[in-house]
């Protein structure tokens, strides 16, 4: 389940944390995450507080789980209330999502659901520092966008 700070198309993003899960063959019903929607200001603030990076981005993604997805695994981080466990945090910038979208061509709604796709691949443990990370990053979120039919061309 997603958690998000503002309005926003949650059923969307619960059908794109799903469709990664899946992907991922990530079979725990309780994962969540919780993403908030910011400024720029804000998203500056925060890329340079923990990344050392002095300028605005579009999303960050914060793990809170390193590689064992399970409440079995990690029972001291599961809420004792609801049995969820936070795969982490994830930050996108609204305004720079817009802006993209124009750049790139494609709605808003493609920007937005490409950057939370991004984020949770960061949380599910992907990068792309080397080329070879970024081959397999970019190749899985394609696999998610093209799944929920989420297209630069067809949304």
């Amino acid at each position: 389940m997603v958690y998000c700070n503002k309005e926003s198309d949650v059923a969307d993003l619960n059908g794109i944390f799903e469709a990664t899960k899946d992907l991922l063959n990530v079979n725990n019903k309780n994962l969540i995450v919780n993403l908030n929607i910011v400024s720029d200001k804000e998203i500056h603030r925060i890329n340079k507080q923990y990344r050392g990076v002095d300028r605005p981005t579009d999303v960050l993604s914060f793990p809170l789980l390193e590689g064992n997805f399970t409440n079995e695994a990690n029972p001291f981080d599961v809420d004792p209330i609801t049995n969820e466990l936070c795969l982490g945090d994830i930050y996108i910038c609204d305004s720079i999502a817009r802006i993209q979208a124009q750049e790139y061509g494609h709605s808003f709604r493609r920007e937005f659901c490409y950057l939370f796709v991004h984020g949770l691949l960061h949380l599910f443990g992907y990068d792309h520092l080397e080329e070879q990370e970024k081959t397999v990053m970019r190749a899985q979120e394609e696999l998610i966008m093209n799944k929920l039919n989420i297209t630069r061309d067809g949304d």
